[in-house]
């Protein structure tokens, strides 16, 4: 057994429509599914950039000694913002998806696959980004044990999945011990008092479970 002590970075409400207005974008009035291919593309991209280089900055201020883009072995909570959540079997949750690897690279692959989403229906949903390194001794894979666990402790509470997570963890046989610190992200926020739930109609791409 291992006890897991993580450290986490956090930030906190980043809004797609905010940060498209800022890179001259309005989503409002634009519809992103409309435009050619390459101009979506680069419009996706930019947001992208300028929310990744948001999260790089929290984490650099956390983590000073780590460089954001050389974390491997990373794990990392995306949860809604402010007072939204998913109504889920069991009850009510901010989390999104949990995910783990190389956390820099593994986030701009998920923006460019969600921003579209978003902003065709959800652009003025803040979200909010927790992650941290995991090292565990004598664990090669310390980060992928640690997301297989997370995951199946948010079905054991939740009774069913992250809303955007498609697969469960890689199964292991190690038993780990976890503070309540440590798994924080998977907790209701101190403070928050949910004001709206939200569950995706059938016809909804959000209904159906995206490949992270």
């Amino acid at each position: 057994m291992a006890d897991i002590q993580i450290k986490w970075s956090c930030c906190e409400d980043l809004s797609i429509r905010e940060s498209a207005l800022d890179c001259g974008f309005n989503l409002s009035t634009l519809n992103l599914s409309g435009l050619s291919k390459d101009r979506s593309k680069w419009i996706v991209d930019e947001v992208t950039k300028y929310i990744l280089d948001a999260i790089e900055s929290c984490w650099e201020d956390d983590n000073p000694r780590i460089k954001f883009g050389d974390v491997k072995n990373g794990i990392y909570v995306i949860s809604f913002g402010g007072n939204m959540c998913i109504g889920y079997e069991n009850g009510e949750s901010q989390v999104l998806y949990i995910g783990q690897g190389k956390i820099k690279s593994r986030l701009k692959k998920h923006l460019r696959s969600w921003v579209m989403n978003f902003s065709e229906s959800l652009q003025d949903m803040c979200l909010t980004f927790n992650m941290a390194k995991v090292v565990v001794r004598n664990s090669r894979t310390p980060h992928k044990e640690v997301e297989s666990d997370f995951i199946e402790k948010f079905i054991e509470k939740f009774g069913e999945k992250p809303i955007l997570n498609s697969i469960r963890g890689v199964s292991h046989n190690k038993y780990h011990k976890y503070t309540r610190a440590s798994s924080r992200p998977l907790h209701k926020k101190q403070g928050v008092s949910y004001g709206w739930k939200m569950s995706p109609m059938p016809k909804n791409d959000w209904f159906r479970e995206l490949k992270g």
